[in-house]
């Protein structure tokens, strides 16, 4: 099928459907739109998929004083450097584009990695190479990476990081189900205790302020998991928490300071919901208690949350954003992402910092007015992005399975 049949399809497809296609190709379809956008718009198509699909044309455009985005340093590309530990292979410095620094790639032209960034500022990758796992550090000068070889069974499906003041915890999601820690100061690697309960793709994993909590998710058989457990660093056990009132197939969480906000829907073979919106939960462990709090009004087939300054706040893959006023218990609409709407799965960024969307190659951070102000965007197909004070890391590949590159790029808050 060439690119016009396809879009035309796509649009047939949704004109009869407010559904999007199952969760589980949805970013194969959304990434393979990506690419192939630029030829379509060369081809007068870009004009028929968004008049088709009722969409606008043009994304609005605040003032740009509002955001100020550093751009990119005198030279074209990142300087490549690596120690002697780290694994070689193909890979390409990545190029400075519209306001995003390069930085030097991956090592080993790794093509699945995990990402985060200290406190202290230092961007760490767990990879695998030849099927080995290795850790990557690099330094706060972002020059030079320094990498280890880690003793555990590999990452798995759905790796996850959390970063705290001082340790490192990573879900690897391997047969194994190892949950390894780093302490930041000395940058050494251990193996937590087995995970007490059964095998899953967590739906939930943050850090409390006391430990370390994995909650939800999916088994490799169709059901789903209404259970979960904290890690005490204190005491270096698994604890297991009180089941949920409810059980969710797709999944997104934050914390707030104090309670696990979890919004979650259910969803068949073909993507449909049993209900028209997604469900939230609370769960409070001081009390080791969950409510059921109000629904919040977005599409229940796939969205993203995080918690801001105001409270809780929703977005859906029809770029639809909500917050939930905690005060007065209730959902409040907030101007939507100013993307073209197109079949993405939508993200947030990691770590801590404002709230910032990921839609395909599009991102955009909520300014402290509740508008969402889009950052300049890459061609690539982005993996992660990751929050640190002002500044952001990027990951990502020229294209599906290709060698991982990064960018940082910093902002200054509206004043």
């Amino acid at each position: 099928m060439d690119t016009e049949q396809w879009i035309t399809e796509m649009l047939r497809q949704e004109a009869g459907s407010t559904a999007p296609p199952p969760v589980h190709i949805v970013l194969d379809r959304a990434r393979r739109l990506q690419r192939n956008r630029a030829r379509a718009m060369a081809m007068g198509l870009g004009a028929l998929l968004l008049v088709g699909a009722g969409l606008a044309l043009a994304p609005r455009v605040l003032p740009s004083r509002e955001l100020r985005f550093a751009g990119p340093e005198s030279s074209d590309s990142a300087t490549e450097a690596r120690s002697s530990s780290c694994p070689s292979g193909h890979q390409s410095a990545a190029q400075n584009v519209a306001g995003w620094k390069a930085l030097p790639s991956i090592p080993g032209g790794a093509t699945t990695a995990v990402i985060t960034v200290t406190t202290r500022g230092d961007i760490i990758t767990v990879l695998e190479h030849d099927e080995r796992p290795f850790a990557a550090l690099l330094d706060q000068g972002r020059r030079t990476w320094t990498c280890t070889m880690l003793p555990f069974g590999g990452l798995g499906r759905a790796p996850l990081f959390v970063t705290t003041d001082d340790m490192l915890y990573l879900w690897t999601d391997n047969a194994r189900g190892e949950v390894l820690a780093m302490a930041v100061d000395s940058r050494e690697w251990r193996a937590l205790p087995p995970f007490p309960l059964e095998h899953r793709v967590p739906g939930v994993v943050v850090w409390t302020g006391q430990g370390l909590l994995i909650w939800g998710g999916n088994r490799t058989q169709p059901a789903n998991i209404d259970d979960g457990a904290i890690y005490s660093p204190r005491t270096g056990e698994w604890s297991r928490i009180a089941k949920a009132p409810r059980a969710f197939t797709m999944t997104a969480g934050t914390w707030s300071g104090s309670a696990l906000w979890v919004v979650g829907s259910r969803l068949d073979g073909n993507n449909r919901s049993e209900s028209p919106t997604p469900e939230l939960l609370r769960y409070r462990p001081a009390d080791d208690h969950w409510d059921v709090m109000p629904s919040p009004p977005i599409s229940p087939q796939a969205f993203a949350v995080d918690w801001s300054a105001d409270g809780l706040i929703a977005w859906d893959y029809l770029l639809q954003t909500v917050r939930f006023d905690t005060g007065l218990n209730r959902w409040e609409p907030l101007p939507a992402l100013p993307f073209d709407p197109m079949e993405c799965y939508p993200a947030r960024a990691s770590g801590r910092g404002p709230v910032v969307a990921v839609y395909c190659s599009r991102i955009a951070v909520l300014e402290q007015n509740d508008v969402w102000r889009e950052l300049p965007s890459l061609t690539e197909v982005i993996e992660a992005v990751v929050r640190h004070q002002d500044e952001l890391i990027l990951m990502g590949s020229a294209s599906v399975g290709g060698p991982l590159r990064l960018w940082a790029g910093r902002w200054e808050a509206p004043r």
